[in-house]
């Protein structure tokens, strides 16, 4: 395959609509992913509306959540920011060059890293470096990102490691716990509002939560 993005894509007209009404602080930068780039490189998650959405039950860059993983307590507030049980583990998203020295057995699984439907041994370095998208057995489950296959998605990893140095993030799929992966503009803003999440590309948009205030809207 040479990609999976199979589904839906919200029109720009639909993310003006959904971002018109949510309540955020809308912006249309020239640069999307390097807005992105920039709070994560922060410290702070993101969450990716892009595009078709990908066929299958996991999310790989255009319906994810993107956060830093040098923090092993990462994981615990995405899982506190989406309701999401403690025991659910993160996986990566990395650049096909950084995979091979962060996967020594990558080789023959190549091809079926890219959609993340693997779980490989990672290197000591990679471990040390993102803790909060490693199993505790030595494991992770990689998205690994070709810049011919997905170039935006893999512009904004080297932004982010040009900014950072740091090999990979967390990639999750964008949902509530016990929801489907969203799908249509609405459905992202209506998420977005219901999390704790403070930022959102949607479309050629750019989404913030208001400084002051709660959760907006959604259940826990």
């Amino acid at each position: 395959l040479a990609h999976v993005y199979l589904g839906p894509a919200p029109t720009a007209r639909a993310c003006e609509e959904a971002a018109r009404r949510s309540g955020c602080v809308v912006s249309r930068p020239r640069d999307p992913d390097g807005v992105l780039a920039e709070r994560l490189a922060a410290g702070r998650p993101v969450v990716r509306v892009v595009g078709a959405m990908e066929f299958g039950p996991r999310a790989l860059g255009h319906r994810s959540i993107l956060a830093p993983a040098h923090r092993p307590e990462a994981s615990a507030e995405l899982n506190a920011a989406l309701a999401r049980d403690d025991f659910m583990p993160f996986a990566p998203i990395v650049r096909a060059e950084d995979a091979t020295s962060a996967f020594p057995g990558l080789s023959p699984m190549a091809d079926t890293a890219r959609f993340m439907t693997v779980a490989l041994d990672v290197s000591a370095t990679f471990r040390a470096a993102v803790p909060a998208a490693v199993h505790v057995d030595g494991t992770a489950r990689p998205q690994v990102v070709h810049e011919a296959e997905e170039p935006e998605l893999h512009r904004l990893l080297c932004l982010y490691h040009a900014r950072t140095g740091l090999p990979a993030l967390v990639n999750t799929s964008f949902n509530m716990h016990q929801e489907p992966i969203v799908g249509s503009a609405n459905d992202a803003v209506r998420s977005f509002r219901a999390s704790g999440l403070p930022t959102m590309r949607l479309g050629h948009l750019v989404l913030e939560r208001a400084a002051a205030g709660p959760r907006q809207g959604g259940h826990a």
